[in-house]
């Protein structure tokens, strides 16, 4: 019986150098923040962001950020509006992304509102400047994530590489 789990053991060590030479060989690390791609996603979707790194130190346009998502794809999206879910910060930390939570304030009496093909979402400014540490804590990298579902009778976000932007670096 000891061979039998030796040879399991060899069998899974196997696997596991396969899936770690993968990762190498696409130049991925599982703990990289830009691994996932938006073209890996399902629904054609764009969320722009004016730049990749954001200096808190430099002038003073540099820490605005105006959320958008953009429906390119064929088919009706739908969101939830006015809401404190409809696009939330998340930061990378430990391997991981991290919810930061949102940063505007509203009353949320919520409904349910189509995105059409084309159309874009817009969200409340953010200033990286102006919010409060519960939502940026200091330097490192964070992303925007929309709630956006598919189906408007259905609560199933559409795929979270769908609804994130790329990370992008906050130096404060």
């Amino acid at each position: 019986m000891v061979v039998g789990n030796q040879a399991v053991g060899c069998v899974l060590a196997l696997c596991l150098v396969l899936v770690l030479g993968a990762c190498v060989d696409l130049g991925v690390s599982p703990n990289d923040p830009f691994a996932a791609s938006r073209e890996d996603g399902a629904f054609d979707t764009h969320i722009p962001l004016e730049r990749q790194h954001f200096d808190l130190t430099d002038d003073a346009e540099s820490g605005i950020i105006q959320p958008q998502f953009v429906n390119q794809s064929e088919i009706e999206l739908f969101y939830q509006a006015p809401s404190l879910y409809l696009v939330r910060l998340e930061k990378w930390t430990g391997g991981e992304w991290e919810d930061r939570g949102s940063w505007y304030s509203i009353i949320p009496i919520p409904r349910v509102r189509t995105l059409a093909p084309g159309d874009t979402l817009r969200a409340p400014t953010l200033n990286l400047r102006h919010v409060s540490e519960r939502v940026i804590d200091g330097p490192g990298y964070y992303r925007l994530v929309f709630a956006v579902y598919s189906d408007y009778e259905s609560p199933e976000l559409i795929p979270e590489v769908d609804r994130a932007s790329d990370p992008f670096e906050v130096i404060p």
